[in-house]
């Protein structure tokens, strides 16, 4: 996440109330992934981590909408499902992004 935290809240209730999203570091494979992490009193590991990102992004941007996961990093906007992490669509950039808290904005509800 961009904004100098170290990871975000997922937004639900219940148990998924207690979920963040955060960059992970796995040094085995020298690649960095976004995480949905619980914080429910688990083992720790995570629910689901994403494709590797390229090796010169060390953070992103991100917005959760309903279901999604955008993520802005490097050259390239992801939309990632929530629940299970898994790629719905990527989508090549002209241009690194740098990253802020204002890259994404709001439409509607």
């Amino acid at each position: 996440p961009s904004n100098g935290d170290d990871a975000i809240m997922v937004p639900g209730e219940g148990a998924d109330a207690n979920d963040v999203l955060t960059m992970v570091y796995d040094s085995k494979a020298n690649a960095r992934r976004l995480a949905r992490v619980s914080l429910d009193g688990s083992d720790g590991d995570p629910v689901w981590q994403s494709k590797d990102f390229d090796a010169d992004v060390y953070s992103v941007s991100l917005r959760v909408v309903g279901g999604t996961v955008f993520v802005a990093g490097g050259d390239s906007l992801r939309a990632l499902n929530l629940a299970t992490g898994v790629e719905r669509w990527r989508a090549v950039l002209p241009d690194k992004v740098k990253s802020c808290d204002s890259c994404f904005a709001g439409s509607g509800d």
